[in-house]
């Protein structure tokens, strides 16, 4: 009993041992998905591997079944007839023997044999069985042991550019490690071989990532290697499985490079996915992409992109006051903004002033440019721009990088409205949207009680022709309103003035007559 359970313990061990050992051993090889170490991520870890390929030949060169015959190549024939006839154990026989440029092998005994057509493992078959057949023999055995070996020419996108001396047993990939590895920028999806004068276009990450052999072919005598420059290279950070940077080719979109990475991790923000992209004067601007466009979203070199939390709290920049809210073309006509508006915009590193004015479309023509300022969150400091030389000319000399909380400021012109007429104070007043004209007939304290036309309200353009309103419309900025004179009034008004100018010249005129007759009578009795 003691010894059974003395065993069973020593097999809970040894399986916790060997699960142990598996297991850390597939884990070690799984990356990090926390990580965001810089470099290539999961695609390019055949980038890393190029510089440490080596070009040592495999240990049992007969068991390579697609090796290619090559002249030059150097096979070995050994054989043991067995006992001689004095009975005693003889020695091996060994024959080195050479490929020529006709593909054919002198082999001992058998003579010249022609190996086109045949697979190393046929080769060796042959040999032994046709041996056999003429010899009794104890032991055959045929093998490479010297594969040919030519010069091959490397050049472009690598650090060693130049002649390597290869075999057939040496691949693409270990022709670029023999070279030093690729440098900076260099493609691993378009690596180019002139093979006989035609070119053939490998993409070596299928042979890392689909083990596509096809891919990464044995060298042949008269290749060369061409690696050129890469189409585009983003960097993938963020809540992804493999963040890091990827090699893409021209037309390939943010679907192939999120896949590339391994899409997204539990808790993603997937719907909004953020791409900082540089433009031809070094300035960064921010693009959002909705997963919906993410598969029409062509990439392009430098791209970075960022996968955000869905829980996460951004850091923003704050723009207010005089700005159109969406980037202008220059082609199409955008109408400016009559008020100010205030934009929450998302920091990433190395955003600058003009690259959010470019999302933000630049000032209008209401900006007051000379009044603008940057408030920096860091230091409290308020810094004025040179807003318009920055804009038109694009200087880059007077281009700012922001950082998290700054505040930049430009006010807008305070438009007005005209309210003239027949109203109490007539005068000009602040433009507010939503306010119509009786509201701005109240602000010029409302309608002449003795003048006013209430129904006879117009608005004025600039040439001075009028537009009936009403009191329930409302006010562009810039206009004038008129309110007219009751004509029914007037004439009232007007009427009754005549009489009073006639009762007062009937009332001179009998009291002229009164005094006329009086003299007269003084004048009878003198």
């Amino acid at each position: 009993m003691l010894l059974m359970k003395r065993t069973s313990i020593i097999t809970i061990f040894l399986f916790l041992f060997i699960a142990g050992v598996i297991t850390g051993g597939l884990f070690a090889q799984q990356p990090d998905a926390g990580s965001e170490e810089p470099g290539f991520g999961l695609q390019a870890q055949m980038f890393r591997n190029l510089s440490k390929a080596t070009s040592e030949l495999p240990k049992h060169l007969s068991s390579i079944q697609e090796y290619q015959f090559t002249p030059g190549d150097v096979y070995t024939l050994t054989f043991n007839p067995g006992l001689g006839s004095d009975g005693r154990p003889l020695s091996n026989v060994t024959y080195p023997v050479e490929l020529q440029p006709d593909f054919t092998l002198d082999i001992p005994i058998l003579g010249k044999i022609d190996v086109s057509g045949m697979t190393l493992q046929e080769l060796k078959t042959f040999v032994s069985s046709q041996l056999k057949q003429k010899m009794i023999l104890q032991y055959v055995d045929f093998r490479l042991t010297a594969p040919a070996q030519f010069q091959v020419f490397i050049y472009g996108g690598v650090l060693s550019p130049g002649y390597i001396l290869a075999n057939p047993l040496i691949r693409v990939i270990d022709s670029i490690a023999l070279a030093g590895g690729l440098k900076p920028g260099a493609t691993y999806r378009q690596i180019t071989i002139l093979r006989n004068g035609s070119p053939i276009i490998l993409d070596v990450s299928r042979f890392y990532s689909n083990a596509d052999f096809s891919v990464n072919p044995p060298l042949q005598p008269g290749d060369q290697i061409f690696v050129p420059q890469a189409d585009v290279i983003c960097d993938i950070s963020g809540m992804i499985y493999y963040p890091g940077a990827y090699e893409l080719v021209e037309g390939e979109t943010l679907k192939d490079l999120l896949n590339f990475a391994g899409n997204f991790r539990p808790g993603a923000e997937s719907d909004s996915i953020e791409i900082v992209r540089m433009n031809d004067q070094g300035q960064r601007r921010l693009i959002e992409v909705s997963i919906g466009e993410a598969d029409s979203f062509i990439m392009m070199m430098g791209d970075a992109v960022r996968i955000a939390s869905a829980s996460e709290n951004r850091e923003m920049i704050t723009f207010e006051g005089a700005f159109y809210g969406k980037p202008t073309s220059g082609t199409q006509p955008i109408a400016a903004p009559r008020q100010p508006l205030r934009f929450e915009v998302p920091w990433y590193p190395g955003i600058s002033l003009l690259s959010v004015l470019d999302q933000l479309g630049g000032p209008t023509p209401y900006a007051k440019q000379s009044e603008n300022y940057l408030l920096l969150k860091k230091t409290g400091e308020k810094i004025s721009v040179d807003i318009k030389t920055l804009w038109e000319k694009r200087d880059l000399n007077l281009d700012i990088e922001l950082e998290p909380g700054d505040f930049f400021l430009l006010p807008i012109t305070t438009l007005k409205v005209n309210v003239i007429g027949e109203v109490s104070t007539p005068g000009s007043y602040d433009h507010m949207n939503g306010l119509t004209v009786a509201d701005y007939i109240m602000l010029a304290g409302g309608f002449n009680p003795d003048t006013a036309n209430p129904n006879g309200i117009y608005q004025l353009s600039k040439g001075g022709d009028r537009t009936k309103i009403s009191l329930i419309d409302e006010v562009t900025p810039e206009a004038t309103i008129l309110v007219t004179k009751n004509a029914l009034r007037s004439a009232d008004r007007t009427m009754n003035d005549v009489f009073i100018t006639l009762g007062w010249i009937t009332t001179i005129a009998v009291t002229i007559t009164t005094i006329i007759t009086a003299y007269n009578a003084l004048s009878g009795l003198w």
